[in-house]
């Protein structure tokens, strides 16, 4: 399979992390695990049966065209067909300048994106499941984006707020305790929640808990460090505490997360990829 991303332009670069591409050059039937990391994505499934679970549910088929909305939770996949994907992956806070939904309202589902959009979304999907090029595929993409953004208006305190946020959680060597967050950007523990709940879907100790957890699934499919190393390199207070927060968002243990295939969410981890981290620095 062959995975590739391209930048969106300057207006659109606070908004969206990456345009991007997976496709195969025959049909597959694969098996996966999806992992929290943070951000949301519109997906389009073309010409390809995604079916998703969570917990012990039974599977059911997502959209053609979906939301995948705020994680903090695994879900598993099985997907048959050509492999041939599009996504645009927003920031962890950005999605909610293109909605009136409240974030916290759309987490851990797979929505249909004509619920959020209607019939503006028609021609989109249309050029789309043309299967263009990749660079067409974004062209397209931030045209309707930069419609959808024409709409809301201005951006507003809390926004900025938020966003200041979470450049401090992911980009900080040492990641703020939540505390000193708030007396930094002048603001109460309960109103950052509040803003927090309302854009990213997430609490900010939540969103914490998933930058260590990314970081260390890096560790576990780029190196072999052992457990006890990595989790004091991702900023755990002993390898128990890594244990327990990576169960919680992998729904497994760390080494055997090391075991597992992920042929789908493998590519979003590479130092390479705009997808990894946010690459917000």
């Amino acid at each position: 399979m062959q995975y590739r991303e391209l930048s969106p332009g300057r207006a659109l670069r606070p908004f969206v992390n990456c345009f991007w591409m997976i496709s195969a050059p025959q049909p597959l039937e694969l098996s996966d695990r999806t992992l929290p990391d943070g951000c949301q994505e519109i997906v389009f499934n073309i010409d390809t049966r995604v079916l998703r679970r969570d917990g012990v549910d039974d599977f059911h088929a997502n959209p053609a065209v979906e939301l995948v909305g705020q994680m903090s939770r695994p879900y598993e996949l099985r997907t048959c067909g050509s492999q041939h994907y599009y996504g645009i992956k927003f920031f962890p806070h950005s999605f909610s300048r293109f909605t009136g939904e409240s974030i916290w309202d759309l987490r851990d589902q797979s929505i249909d994106l004509r619920l959020l959009f209607g019939d503006s979304l028609l021609a989109l999907r249309d050029a789309v499941f043309a299967k263009p090029t990749l660079e067409r595929f974004a062209a397209i993409a931030e045209n309707f984006l930069s419609q959808q953004l024409a709409r809301r208006g201005e951006v507003g305190r809390g926004y900025r707020l938020v966003e200041a946020a979470v450049r401090a959680l992911f980009c900080a060597a040492e990641p703020p305790r939540i505390e000193s967050l708030c007396a930094a950007l002048g603001v109460s523990d309960r109103y950052l929640q509040q803003q927090f709940r309302q854009r990213v879907g997430l609490t900010p100790v939540q969103l914490l808990k998933m930058v260590r957890f990314q970081k260390s699934l890096h560790g576990l499919t780029r190196s072999t460090v052992p457990l006890t190393e990595l989790a004091h390199r991702c900023g755990y207070s002993d390898q128990a505490h890594f244990s327990r927060d990576f169960r919680t968002l992998a729904g497994i243990s760390p080494s055997a997360y090391r075991r597992l295939e992920t042929p789908l969410t493998g590519f979003f981890l590479g130092e390479e990829s705009r997808a990894y981290l946010c690459n917000l620095g």
